[in-house]
């Protein structure tokens, strides 16, 4: 059986990371009154699953600190969040452009922590996965770029390592003809490429952030269409089994029991 998804983890999506709680701590010590009341609403809706209501909080910090990077990194979270609920397609897409408008301010501002680096790569990605394979091929040194630059300040980041993972599974899934074409085309952006490398980069998610099911549906996801059906579906067990902590957690919940129902396995 083969899963024609890409292993980008849906909600992704762009979730408050391991030891955020502490970043959030050292945030709302450094900041005015107002960003980090629009923090504290901020995090409390992301936390009970509500993007839109998170959203607004941080865009309303945003309003009157247009560079706090607290906010500017949780606000591309949370429009990622709502671009992988989005049902219609451009609305999906402008939410995910919102999203790399926020990452990209929140890099810019401050360069030297991850969180903006990751969210944007993950926004380029995600802009750029349901494009024909030669657009995403030209769109890869963005998303690439970004997750680099991620690692290079945090090498356990596992945004970035699932982007990275993500990427090179697409490239996998494509035809060799496909990946000949490419190569000629855009050279480094798929050179290389291996199944080997999407789970390396997979693992080190699942591993650096365990509670996030997106990272196990993404590495589950990708053993099942490198061939090794038995180990995707134990790594897809994780969704079934752990708690919801992000809002598109519950469809993703449901799309595994789908998914290995079809296969004829259980929960």
């Amino acid at each position: 059986m083969r899963v024609y998804v890409a292993a980008w983890g849906m909600a992704a999506i762009a979730v408050l990371p391991a030891g955020a709680e502490s970043q959030t701590a050292r945030g709302l010590s450094r900041v005015p009154p107002v960003v980090a009341e629009a923090l504290r609403a901020g995090d409390e809706d992301h936390t009970a699953l509500r993007p839109t209501e998170a959203l607004e909080h941080f865009e309303a910090g945003l309003a009157t600190t247009p560079d706090a990077f607290e906010l500017l990194w949780r606000a591309s979270r949370e429009a990622l969040a709502l671009g992988e609920l989005a049902t219609n397609d451009q609305r999906r897409a402008e939410w995910f452009e919102r999203g790399v408008g926020y990452a990209r301010r929140a890099a810019e501002a401050e360069p030297e922590r991850v969180e903006g680096h990751a969210h944007l790569a993950l926004a380029l990605w995600l802009s750029a996965r349901s494009r024909p394979a030669s657009d995403r091929a030209r769109r890869a040194e963005g998303f690439v770029g970004a997750a680099r630059q991620a690692l290079a300040v945090d090498p356990s980041d596992a945004t970035a390592h699932r982007v990275l993972g993500a990427w090179q599974a697409d490239i996998m899934r494509m035809s060799a003809v496909t990946r000949w074409t490419l190569e000629r085309l855009v050279g480094d952006a798929v050179s290389g490429a291996s199944w080997a490398a999407a789970e390396d980069h997979l693992r080190l998610a699942v591993s650096a952030e365990p509670q996030r099911l997106v990272h196990h549906y993404a590495l589950g996801t990708m053993l099942i269409d490198a061939g090794r059906e038995a180990e995707g579906h134990e790594a897809l067990r994780q969704v079934v089994e752990r708690p919801s902590l992000e809002p598109m957690d519950p469809a993703l919940k449901q799309r595994v029991r789908d998914l290995l129902a079809g296969a004829g396995t259980s929960d």
